[in-house]
C-alpha cells in the first residue's frame, strides 16, 4: 500500500518536473461566457454574459444581505437584484452594458416586456453559476 502511494507520488512529481511552462505571447484571450438572446421588443439580440469572480462575489453578498435583512420576505427580498444584474450582464454590440438600472426597470414596467426581462435574468443567472448545482456546492 505504501509502495503504491509513494510511486503515484512520483509519477505526479514527475508529471510536474516534466511539465512545460505557457508562453504569454500564445495565451488565448480569455472570455466570459455568454449567449445571444432575440429581443423582439428591441429589435434586435443582446448578449447576456456570466459575472466575473468579483461581480459574482459582490453579488451573493448583496443577496446575503437583503435577505438578512428581510428574513421573511422570501424570493421577495431579493426581487430589487433582478435590474442589478441585468445591468452587468447584459451587452450591446460594443459590450458595454445595454441599459442602466434605472433603464431596466423602466422596460420592465411593461407587461409586454416582463417576460424577456425575466428570460434575460434567468440566463445572466444561470452562465453566471447563481443558480442549481455551482450555487449548491458553493
Amino acid at each position: 500500500q505504501r509502495g503504491h502511494q509513494l510511486r503515484l507520488a512520483s509519477a505526479q512529481l514527475c508529471k510536474l518536473i516534466d511539465m512545460e511552462l505557457l508562453d504569454e505571447a500564445q495565451a488565448k484571450a480569455p472570455e466570459a461566457p455568454f449567449e445571444d438572446v432575440e429581443c423582439p421588443p428591441l429589435g434586435g439580440a443582446l448578449r447576456v454574459r456570466a459575472l466575473d469572480l468579483p461581480q459574482r462575489l459582490a453579488f451573493e453578498a448583496r443577496i446575503k444581505a437583503l435577505l438578512a435583512k428581510n428574513p421573511d420576505a422570501g424570493d421577495a427580498a431579493v426581487y430589487p437584484v433582478l435590474p442589478e444584474l441585468l445591468a452587468l450582464c447584459v451587452v450591446g454590440k460594443k459590450g458595454g452594458p445595454y441599459y442602466s438600472i434605472e433603464r431596466w426597470r423602466l422596460f420592465s414596467a411593461a407587461p409586454a416586456n416582463q417576460a424577456l426581462v425575466l428570460q434575460l435574468f434567468n440566463r445572466a443567472w444561470s452562465l453566471s453559476g447563481l443558480g442549481g448545482e455551482d450555487a449548491k456546492k458553493n
